[in-house]
């Protein structure tokens, strides 16, 4: 943990986890840098009413990722949130206790991990280019997304000098609002 910072945003109080975390081969050679902001916020006085969200966030979705004519569909459900809690070692219960994410905490429904969203839109950008290595990747998810709420990936590559190409992918919630991003730097493999 780098640091730990007392913020207030636009829906109140919350603490700002700063997490840096390196992995190195036994050459010391670096592989992995990686920096999180976590955020944490106190339990929410809001109470929601059961909706329709949460009447469609239990059905089964089958893939969460699927191609559609102007990009891609991510669409998940309790099993696909459960089981990124459990390979992840993510034991917040907002993300798979849907009665605790709704009474406790407040939320409408479960929360889609930030990270399972970064996954989602970093699977887009290798199975759009296949023949291309990441050098480096950001990403900063900006809003919540909640169980069983479609949402619509797009990519966008641009050419860029020697052998590196930038790319974009945004990840939106159904009503268009941006969730998240990611940039790459990515190289051909030859």
């Amino acid at each position: 943990m780098e640091s730990v910072e007392s913020k207030t945003g636009r829906s109140g109080r919350f603490s700002l986890v700063r997490v840096n975390t390196t992995l190195e081969s036994t050459a010391g050679e670096l592989l992995v840098e990686e920096h999180q902001d976590l955020i944490y916020r106190p339990r929410s006085k809001t109470r929601h009413r059961a909706s329709d969200l949460t009447a469609g966030s239990r059905d089964l979705v089958g893939r969460p990722l699927a191609p559609t004519g102007k990009g891609w569909r991510f669409r998940s459900d309790p099993t696909v949130l459960m089981r990124f809690s459990a390979a992840t070692a993510n034991a917040h219960r907002i993300h798979y206790d849907w009665p605790y994410a709704t009474r406790v905490e407040g939320y409408p429904g479960l929360l889609v991990q930030g990270p399972l969203l970064t996954l989602a839109m970093a699977e887009v950008l290798r199975l759009a280019n296949p023949s291309a290595r990441v050098h480096e990747l950001r990403h900063r998810n900006t809003a919540p997304l909640y169980c069983g709420e479609t949402a619509h990936i797009s990519l966008s590559v641009k050419p860029a000098e020697g052998l590196s190409e930038g790319a974009t992918v945004h990840l939106r919630d159904p009503l268009g609002g941006s969730v998240a991003h990611l940039s790459a730097e990515l190289e051909t493999i030859s």
